[in-house]
């Protein structure tokens, strides 16, 4: 098992509209291909500061990670998230994570 954290960080009037965008735009179209979502939180919105957004996704393994992004490439929904995504992104990071044999999401 694989999972890949995603971090987003936009300006805090614009965390509504990168929530909304990412559920309707980003999450049905990733959701077709098979990715997983495990969960998405963001930092309070009301501290005076950027805020992250991070979605947890779970896959299979690298070569299903591949595939997907593959399959991604070909997505008209893609072309549209991106889009949006690079109008509200500030910044961002991607990682990969291989859970410890103890953790309960194994």
């Amino acid at each position: 098992m694989l999972y890949m954290l995603d971090t987003t960080v936009v300006a805090a009037a614009d965390t509504d509209r990168f929530l909304k965008a990412f559920e309707s735009t980003f999450l049905p179209a990733a959701t077709a291909r098979g990715m997983e979502l495990v969960a998405c939180w963001h930092t309070p919105t009301s501290l005076g500061e950027d805020v992250d957004v991070v979605a947890i996704f779970r896959l299979q393994d690298w070569s299903h990670w591949n595939e997907l992004r593959r399959e991604a490439v070909l997505d008209p929904a893609m072309a549209e998230w991106i889009e949006i995504l690079e109008s509200l992104r500030r910044a961002g990071s991607r990682k990969f994570f291989s859970p410890a044999t103890f953790s309960p999401l194994g």
